[in-house]
């Protein structure tokens, strides 16, 4: 089915309330609004093969991770889940619960086109809701598309709200009536960011430890260099 929605916003006001009018929840930002909603191992594009070397990946990760990890995962809906926020190719979507976390990962590089964020509207269908896990402790043995609430194994899915769907089929694109989809023009990515950036939405809250920290020292000077950069622009312009 095609998406219904399609709206255009400039602001993080906007966004928000364009959010409240239609009832969203959850939400996925992405850095190019031509990206459909597809797995990362769906984007591989070898379709039924896909089970063999999925399942490939995960043992060898559930192999090789555990030296790495603190906690380690009870099910094979927690293995997954971890692999799919380390960056493992697997059958799940990130999804976020925060629309702002979203809109983050949308606006988050200097690219010099439109990005997106699309999100699930009250009317998705109810068959394709949350799963009992209980009921399929396999992920790949899943019928069909439904939202997953993993456990909060690492910092980084508690930071960002995360959650996921489930693809059967990870080579096709989620396509859904009851999906709304945000348009942001390349030319307000810059000031949406900055925007995030002031309520506290960056990469300290977002991935906790080094790597945020030295981004906001990055970010930090980076903004300092653009007052200063205004600043004489401003004074050659009254010389």
């Amino acid at each position: 089915m095609a998406m219904s929605k399609t709206i255009l916003i400039n602001s993080v006001i906007e966004f928000l309330l364009q959010i409240k009018k239609h009832t969203i929840l959850p939400f996925r930002g992405v850095s190019n609004e031509k990206y459909d909603l597809i797995t990362k191992v769906g984007r591989l594009n070898i379709n039924a093969s896909l089970d063999i070397f999925e399942k490939q990946m995960i043992k060898n990760f559930k192999k090789e991770a555990i030296p790495h990890l603190k906690h380690i995962p009870s099910d094979k809906w927690e293995w997954l889940a971890l692999a799919q926020h380390h960056g493992l190719s697997t059958r799940l979507l990130d999804w976020t619960r925060n629309p702002l976390v979203a809109l983050y990962f949308a606006v988050e590089k200097n690219y010099n086109t439109n990005c997106a964020v699309y999100g699930l509207t009250s009317e998705f269908d109810k068959g394709i809701g949350n799963i009992d896990l209980e009921k399929y402790p396999d992920p790949f043995k899943v019928p069909q598309i439904h939202l997953i609430h993993p456990s909060h194994i690492t910092n980084r899915v508690t930071a960002q709200a995360g959650l996921f769907t489930i693809h059967p089929k990870p080579w096709e694109a989620f396509k859904s009536e009851s999906i709304a989809k945000f348009i942001i023009s390349a030319t307000h990515r810059k000031s949406i960011r900055k925007e995030l950036y002031d309520m506290g939405i960056n990469k300290v809250s977002l991935f906790p430890g080094l790597d945020g920290l030295t981004y906001r020292l990055n970010e930090d000077l980076r903004n300092i260099v653009d007052t200063l950069i205004k600043s004489r622009i401003e004074k050659k312009k009254d010389n």
